[in-house]
């Protein structure tokens, strides 16, 4: 068995375990921002970072300790066995991810760690077109050296081309339809869907379509060798899941028509937009397009109060979206809202809704403020 860890956005790490729990049926355990599992074969850590849509980076773990300080790091490299992975002839390069801020720079990690490892193994740095890709990833109290099999962070989508200011990243988008416990047959609306991250995402996971799709060639496990796969083979394998006739209905609504066209234009790019219906549509009208109990998941991200907006304008669009919510969600729907004010919880109550979950999920160094509803 190999161990690798999967990196995660922050405050996720239950969904992508469950995730690899889907793809790979295989236990994993949660650490800070990341997740842990075995894998019997280079095949299932090539499966896994194609086919998800939460993992972030996807680690072949080569050494796994606790640490104190930059020389307890410097021991590691020192004692860790890259012999199967390069050589004389061979060229790889060094970087570091760090969990939370520390004192000790990533550039001192890589230069330490990758120069370690450069004289144990005789191998080349190459920083611009490496050969192997090497990753230190670093906890408060824990450090791993591994071969990164992604090479890039997964959870940027190629098709979010035409951006908004409240766009979700892939990962963090997927993880909000999960957590409503949207699936095959649910009924799903954004409306506020800004440039269509969350039903993007949602019909990406319906198809089995690959986030990846279009650009396989990105992946650094493609220029490993040694590990004997045929990647046309697997590609073509994987793609068979994919299917564009799913009866599944996602609704891409949003006041503003630049934000519609944004997110029909980003579905289009992903190859999934003939599984969305997408409108102009204000939050007020949605009981005259829907109609009484209709919604099974709602996942959205509400209009947010800033010091430069009208409070009561803003209160009043959640009163609304409230009133149109208690209409059209199913009473065994769910629903999950992004917001950054407590005046929320307020509104919900007035209109029947109970908080379920309260979570917050980082992105990048913003924190989203994520509640889940029920009726």
């Amino acid at each position: 068995m190999m161990k690798c860890i999967a990196l995660v956005h922050k405050g996720v790490e239950d969904i992508a375990s469950g995730e690899i729990k889907e793809i790979l049926n295989i236990p994993s355990k949660i650490i800070d921002s990341a997740i842990i599992f075995d894998v019997g074969s280079y095949h299932d850590i090539c499966k896994i970072c194609y086919l998800s849509q939460s993992l972030r980076r996807v680690i072949l773990v080569k050494q796994e300790r606790e640490f104190n300080s930059l020389d307890d790091m410097k021991n590691i490299a020192k004692t860790s066995d890259f012999s199967d992975w390069l050589g004389k002839n061979k060229t790889f390069s060094m970087r570091c991810i760090k969990s939370e801020e520390m004192d000790i720079s990533s550039h001192e990690i890589e230069t330490v760690v990758g120069g370690e490892i450069k004289d144990n193994t005789h191998a080349k740095v190459d920083l611009e077109n490496p050969g192997i890709l090497l990753v230190s990833y670093v906890t408060k109290n824990r450090f791993i050296i591994g071969v990164d099999f992604s090479g890039f962070d997964m959870s940027k989508r190629d098709y979010n081309i035409f951006s908004v200011q409240k766009s979700f990243k892939g990962g963090i988008a997927y993880s909000l339809s999960k957590l409503v416990g949207f699936h095959k047959g649910k009924v799903l609306l954004d409306p506020f869907c800004g440039s269509g991250a969350i039903p993007i995402e949602s019909a990406l996971f319906i198809s089995g379509r690959s986030p990846e799709f279009y650009i396989k060639d990105k992946f650094m496990f493609l220029r490993y060798k040694k590990i004997g796969i045929d990647f046309d083979s697997v590609f073509i394998e994987l793609d068979k899941q994919q299917t564009n006739k799913d009866k599944t209905m996602i609704f891409a609504c949003d006041p503003l028509m630049p934000f519609v066209k944004s997110s029909q234009k980003n579905a289009k790019i992903a190859g999934v937009s003939k599984l969305i219906k997408f409108s102009r549509m204000d939050y007020d009208w949605l009981d005259t397009r829907f109609g009484e109990e209709s919604i099974d998941c709602v996942v959205t991200a509400v209009p947010n109060l800033t010091k430069h907006e009208d409070e009561k304008k803003i209160i009043g669009i959640y009163d609304e979206f409230f009133k149109q919510m208690k209409i059209v969600l199913k009473i065994s729907g769910r629903m999950v809202i992004v917001c950054n004010t407590a005046k929320i919880k307020d509104i919900s109550e007035k209109y029947g809704f109970l908080i379920q979950e309260e979570r917050e999920i980082m992105q990048g160094k913003s924190k989203l403020q994520v509640l889940v509803f029920s009726k």
